[in-house]
């Protein structure tokens, strides 16, 4: 229901903007013809966007990539040794931009290891990681509750079926595979049971080489195509109010739940100090 309320909003406003458009030439310049070509034109200026295809490209040696969008976007990186290119170019006006890569951290020196401890201690006291997960466990299994759990089975099933679309409706799907392994045998091995397989667009091939691994994959779909598989994985899936449930979970405090065994030692103990107290 809800995807039918979307494409019956959708239908009204582009039926908005045809009159509109028609009703502006009609009046403005003067004469249904002009209406009429003002609303071809509206039409047009619609419909242009979504035409082409999206077609993704991708080589793990560098790595690099690049993903072209209709007619109007375009879009490349390319990760060197020090910095990393990208370059967003929308209707032939180029975007550049170079983000230096993080030097990789150098291992900290191990500490002296610590002499042995009893067998008992070491079993009853908890690491340093057990420590720290604890809260955090505990504070993301306190905000799950029925709504966060509806919300996200409808997600991952709207997924799957956008999934299925993108994948069944794509008009190629093309992934090259050499030395997976990187050992001669279990590639070689892997080229003779796999070798090139056709299945509907994916066109999978696993090659052996110079043992050297590298993956290159090529995906092309109708732009308009995708486009409607992502909007409609987003209204059946309702992801906009999942984002706004788990953001309201994650900003509110969390309340701590109280054992009950512990509660009523505690009253046991209170209790008997003002007894105490009371016959002192």
């Amino acid at each position: 229901m809800r995807m039918v309320g979307a494409v019956t909003i959708g239908v009204v406003i582009i039926e908005a903007l045809l009159t509109g458009a028609f009703l502006l030439g009609f009046f403005w310049v003067g004469g249904w013809q002009w209406g009429l070509l003002f609303a071809g034109l509206m039409l047009l200026l619609i419909a242009l966007p979504w035409m082409g295809e999206l077609k993704l490209v991708f080589d793990s040696v560098g790595p690099r990539g690049a993903a072209k969008v209709g007619w109007w976007g375009r879009a490349s990186f390319a990760v060197g040794e020090s910095t990393t290119q990208v370059v967003v170019r929308v209707l032939g006006i180029p975007i550049r931009r170079r983000i230096p890569r993080k030097p990789a951290k150098k291992a900290a020196p191990e500490p002296e290891a610590p002499p042995p401890e009893p067998e008992e201690a070491v079993a009853e006291a908890p690491t340093p990681e057990a420590i720290e997960k604890r809260p955090k466990l505990a504070k993301l299994w306190r905000r799950v509750d029925s709504e966060t759990i509806e919300g996200l089975c409808r997600a991952v099933g709207s997924a799957l079926g956008a999934s299925c679309e993108l994948v069944w409706g794509a008009e190629e799907i093309r992934v090259s595979v050499q030395d997976p392994v990187q050992q001669a045998m279990a590639d070689s091995a892997l080229e003779q049971v796999i070798g090139c397989r056709e299945v509907g667009p994916l066109d999978l091939t696993v090659s052996s080489g110079p043992a050297e691994r590298r993956v290159r994959a090529i995906y092309r779909i109708g732009l308009l195509r995708a486009a409607l598989a992502g909007t409609q994985m987003a209204i059946d899936g309702r992801l906009l109010e999942l984002a706004k449930r788990m953001k309201k979970k994650r900003d509110e405090p969390v309340v701590e739940v109280v054992d009950e065994d512990q509660r009523i030692i505690e009253q046991i103990v209170e209790q008997g100090a003002s007894r105490e107290e009371d016959e002192q």
